[in-house]
């Protein structure tokens, strides 16, 4: 992904292969949230990745925000382009990968891990977002208001409500 041009790598290429690297992870949760689907998933950081790199970042005030804002918009295009392909219980559970040596162990937790994808992705869109872009994205609600274009109490309320909602829901298995 890093250029070299003229012998030297493109500051550009680097600070973008930089937000890669250290989000990957809550880049892709973020777009499988609103997907539903692993490869639109991919298929949506890629996309907002290969605009990203047409784009000269030295000027965008939080390049790591700017780049969850492209993945949010390429997966809400992943979205309208066609229908959701799976549901939790079909997709794999990428977000929540909790992976232990154990197999018995690996076994039990594969199985809350179905059941927190379950509840996660019955939340709103909008709580889910936020939950997904503070706990895999590890943004600040900041960000994250700045991202959604929504106050800071109501990215704070959001995530608050979410968090009590799973809470309750999921008090039996955790």
């Amino acid at each position: 992904m890093t250029a070299v041009r003229s012998g030297k790598v493109c500051v550009a290429d680097a600070q973008i292969l930089d937000i890669y690297q250290r989000h990957r992870r809550g880049l892709f949760a973020l777009a499988l949230s609103i997907t539903g689907c692993p490869m639109r998933a991919e298929d949506a950081v890629h996309d907002a990745f290969a605009r990203l790199c047409r784009m000269n970042l030295a000027h965008a005030s939080n390049a790591d925000a700017y780049a969850f804002i492209a993945v949010r918009n390429a997966a809400l295009d992943q979205v309208r382009r066609s229908d959701r392909a799976m549901s939790v219980e079909q997709a794999p559970v990428a977000l929540f990968d909790f992976s232990v040596s154990d197999p018995e162990r690996r076994a039990m937790d594969w199985e809350q891990q179905q059941c927190v994808a379950r509840e996660v992705e019955k939340l709103s869109a909008d709580q889910r977002e936020v939950v997904v872009m503070r706990i895999y994205g590890g943004l600040r609600f900041a960000q994250i208001a700045a991202i959604l274009g929504a106050p800071l109490p109501t990215i704070v309320a959001r995530y608050r409500r979410a968090l009590q909602r799973l809470k309750q829901r999921l008090a039996s298995i955790v």
